[in-house]
Parts: C-alpha cells; sequence; structure tokens
C-alpha cells in the first residue's frame, strides 16, 4: 500500500478521513493525497471567458490554501515521530469522476472517504455516488463512520458468503493491513439458510480463502440468523470489531436478496470502518 487517497470537501468528517490516512500511512509507509473537487464556475453566458478564468482560478487558490491548511493541522495535532509524504490536489470538475480518474493517474492503493459531506444532500444521493466509486474503480474504499475516532485495526470481520474470489489479488490489502497491525481476522459466513449443507464448489471456495489467509491470525464462524445484515450486524455488536471489510462484486448471495447493494446499506449504518475490496477484473489461477 503506496498510496492513500482521501477526497476532501471540508466538512468535519471528512477532516476526520485525514487522521485516519495519516495513522495508516504511519504504519504502511504510503504517501497521501489530499484531493477536492472545485465545481465548474457558473457565470453569466455573456461573460468573457477572461471572467469564467478569474472564477475557477480564485476558486483554486482557496481549496488549496484550505487543504495546506489541514494538512499542517493534522500534522500537528499528531505530531509523528517521522515524516509522511503529503500532496496536495485540486481539479475543476465533479467530485465522482475526478476521484476515478485521480485513482488511474496515481495508481492510488486504497480511498478513505467519510460516509456523509458538508453539502447535507440526502443519503439515498451520497449513496449512489460512493457505489459508484465502489463499483466503478479496481481500488479498495475504507469508509469512516461520522464521529468515529481513530482505532488500531486490531479485530477485523471478513464478511463472506464463500463466493468464488477469482484472483488472489482481491485479498491482498486486506492481508496487508491485517499484517502491519497484527489483526486478527474473523471469517463471518453470513450464509445460512434451514438445515443448509455447503455444495460441493462451496468447501472447495472455503478451502481456498483458508489458504490464502494461512499466514495471518484468523477464525471462522457461521451466522444463525437468515437474514445476512441482521446476522453482520449481530456479530459485529457481539465481537466489536475495528473494521469491518465487504466484497460487494462477489456477494451474489446478498444481490440475489436485496435490491439494493448489501454495501450500500452498511456504508450508511455501520458504526465502525468499513472496507470495500474490488474484485480484480482478470481472474487467475491461484
Amino acid at each position: 500500500m503506496k498510496r492513500i487517497l482521501v477526497p476532501i470537501d471540508f466538512s468535519e468528517e471528512a477532516s476526520n478521513s485525514i487522521h485516519f490516512a495519516l495513522k495508516i500511512a504511519y504504519k504502511t509507509g504510503a504517501k497521501v493525497f489530499l484531493f477536492h473537487a472545485n465545481h465548474i464556475p457558473v457565470v453569466a453566458s455573456d461573460s468573457p471567458f477572461s471572467v469564467y478564468e478569474a472564477t475557477a482560478e480564485s476558486g483554486e487558490k482557496a481549496a488549496l490554501e484550505q487543504l495546506d491548511s489541514l494538512k499542517e493541522k493534522w500534522e500537528k495535532h499528531l505530531n509523528l515521530d517521522k515524516k509522511i509524504e503529503i500532496e496536495i490536489i485540486v481539479e475543476l470538475g465533479f467530485a465522482v469522476e475526478e476521484i476515478l480518474e485521480l485513482v488511474d493517474k496515481k495508481n492510488i492503493d486504497l480511498i478513505i472517504m467519510a460516509t456523509r459531506g458538508a453539502s447535507g444532500i440526502a443519503k439515498a444521493f451520497f449513496g449512489t455516488n460512493t457505489e459508484r466509486i465502489i463499483k466503478s474503480s479496481n481500488c479498495p474504499v475504507l469508509l469512516i463512520p461520522d464521529n468515529y475516532s481513530y482505532k488500531d485495526f486490531n479485530t477485523i470481520v471478513l464478511a463472506s458468503d464463500y463466493n468464488k474470489i477469482h484472483n488472489p489479488k482481491t485479498l491482498a490489502p486486506l492481508e496487508e493491513i491485517a499484517s502491519v497491525y497484527n489483526a486478527n481476522i474473523l471469517v463471518f459466513n453470513a450464509k445460512k439458510e434451514k438445515e443448509y449443507v455447503p455444495s460441493y464448489e462451496e468447501a472447495i471456495e472455503g478451502l481456498e480463502l483458508e489458504g490464502k489467509l494461512s499466514h495471518i491470525k484468523h477464525q471462522y464462524f457461521f451466522a444463525d440468523n437468515e437474514n445476512p445484515i441482521e446476522a453482520i450486524d449481530a456479530f459485529i455488536e457481539e465481537k466489536k470489531p475495528d473494521l469491518l471489510v465487504l466484497l460487494p462484486h462477489e456477494h451474489t448471495f446478498f444481490e440475489k436478496l436485496f435490491s439494493k447493494s448489501i454495501t450500500s446499506e452498511f456504508a450508511f449504518n455501520t458504526k465502525i470502518p468499513l472496507l470495500s475490496l474490488p474484485d480484480m477484473s482478470e481472474p487467475t489461477i491461484s
């Protein structure tokens, strides 16, 4: 994990994301990118281009100054004993499109976002934008709940239905985080049906998952509730982990049960950070 992107809308929640980014960067040695997307200026149709250009430049300068102020604030507040490389970026455009473009341009390894923003827009709308980033990018996204104070990731829940993980690289970010924090992974199978017996394919997939996690501390748990959302919620309440991990591309079982993505549901209800891992597009043989 070498590059962390933090989209900033200058809300308090987004500022807290910087805290997480710097602490994770301290552990992993990553570079942090603080990014803000400036809205395209609206000027009168008969205004000369110079007015549009001056408005855009003024907005960019103000955003750069705010980002620099946030950078200095958190560096001073955390007072870390080693310097973390931080780059400030402001682009003119729409936030989601600019974030996705920056992920590819800068080879970002992790996006850290707050689950709410300063605009106060409806939960469903912001959820759509968040889900667009999760679904459209081959980059893990770490969502931070409102008012959540940073904690080391000592206990991690990986919610899985043992659906096929095609590419072993899918779990690489989880493996790295678990390794640097010396965390214990609780693999929770949320698939529960009456008199449920795993299929041969599921048994094989379970063995493959075991192989991928063999070098990391981990335990297996199974749901006792047929509703996967309720089952995961109860498990989190019982175990009180520091991080929940989902693989939204792989959760076909959940997708069949719910009309909307389980990741979107948890992005706004979980009280702990949520890490969404992308499915690497090109299947490989592990």
